[in-house]
């Protein structure tokens, strides 16, 4: 990307990039996920940052947001055109979500995947199927982090 493809990026942001790493931190605290990356292999540090950097691009775009009931709120962008607008709530998964992926076979990642991301959101799994990945990677993000802990 080059410098001014950056800069147009940067004025795109409806949240500074600290308010973002903000709310990540108050994210990671009420769910309880080790963010001290210091503390983590290179591997998992790379992986942790990855899945940073998608939930926080998502915040400075003012597409997802993290409530004081320790919940986000997602709004699915234009580019899920018939799911555009949508609000989602996304909440702490419960026991039922690891249950919920038992009734799929085990190379049917992203069927788990869905049926996981359902239950924390209260959607049905057929919802995320239109979904464009640029909505789908901050909120399994958000599934993969809550996983890991």
């Amino acid at each position: 990307m080059s410098e001014e493809q950056k800069k147009e990026n940067k004025n795109k942001w409806v949240i500074d990039k600290q308010t973002a790493e903000e709310e990540f931190a108050r994210f990671c605290e009420a769910w309880e996920i080790d963010d001290d990356v210091d503390e983590m292999k290179e591997e998992d540090r790379e992986d942790f940052n990855g899945l940073k950097n998608k939930v926080t691009t998502a915040i400075k775009r003012g597409r997802l947001i993290f409530n004081s009931d320790d919940t986000f709120e997602y709004k699915v962008s234009k580019h899920s055109k018939d799911k555009e607008g949508d609000k989602l709530t996304i909440s702490p998964p419960k026991g039922e979500a690891f249950m919920e992926t038992d009734r799929h076979k085990e190379k049917e990642l992203m069927k788990k995947s869905f049926s996981f991301l359902a239950n924390m959101t209260g959607k049905s799994v057929p919802y995320f199927h239109n979904l464009n990945a640029i909505d789908i990677r901050p909120i399994q993000a958000i599934m993969t982090l809550s996983l890991a802990g």
